[in-house]
């Protein structure tokens, strides 16, 4: 089974342009992502898409895949989508590029029932906030909400 993780990666960020070069004790935001999501043994291949050729310089001097993307992508969804277009691969992982302590048992726990039932098309890593106030304090984060029944979804606007 051929599994890419992808990592959309845009140097104009709106909160903190360049954020995937930003130095995180001597190595570049992105370069952390992409190490951590290596650990993930059922990832085939990880791969960088980015709209901006700092990114690839980067990403490819510390010995990484980069994809060039168009830089006309409004979602780092549709960044991903372009860097796998016409390549055979059973299931893809957008990978945040700013979660530079993303464990690998994250991945994997995410990818256990798509490789267990293939009729599962998508899958969603979820953390449970405990108290409201911490819900609160992160009003620009996309949250999902859980019940036996159904699954929600808040947008980021």
């Amino acid at each position: 089974m051929r599994i890419v993780g992808v990592i959309p990666a845009r140097y104009k960020s709106t909160r903190l342009e360049g954020k995937p070069l930003v130095d995180i004790h001597g190595k570049p935001m992105i370069q952390r992502v992409y190490e951590q999501a290596r650990k993930a043994p059922s990832l085939t291949e990880v791969r960088v898409a980015t709209d901006d050729e700092r990114i690839r310089k980067v990403v490819e001097g510390f010995g990484g895949v980069a994809v060039m993307t168009s830089p006309e992508h409004v979602s780092g969804t549709d960044r991903v989508a372009q860097a796998i277009r016409g390549d055979d691969v059973d299931i893809v992982v957008n990978i945040q590029g700013d979660e530079p302590m993303l464990q690998p048992h994250t991945i994997e726990d995410c990818l256990a029932p798509m490789k267990r039932d293939r009729s599962i098309q998508m899958a969603t890593s979820m953390v449970r906030v405990e108290a409201e106030a911490e819900f609160q304090s992160r009003p620009h984060r996309l949250a999902a909400w859980w019940s036996p029944i159904q699954v929600r979804q808040r947008s980021v606007e």
